[in-house]
């Protein structure tokens, strides 16, 4: 696993401690999860504009539709 060191903005440390408390997970443990998270919905994101361009007319409506469409 790398390490990677962040500098975070007071609220967003404060609130990232307080998750973690309520989650009962350590800081660095639900960073990681939130990363994830908010990594994979980019590349979604990434995909789902790849198709809509690449279909035009035909893309899809929704994000479900565009999920069936993914490899």
């Amino acid at each position: 696993m790398s390490q990677l060191t962040l500098n975070l903005p007071d609220n967003v440390a404060a609130d990232l401690v307080e998750a973690s408390r309520q989650s009962n997970r350590a800081p660095d443990e639900l960073a990681v999860e939130l990363l994830k998270r908010a990594l994979a919905v980019r590349r979604f994101k990434s995909a789902r504009e790849t198709i809509v361009e690449s279909l035009g007319d035909r893309a899809p409506e929704t994000d479900d539709d565009a999920l069936k469409l993914l490899p």
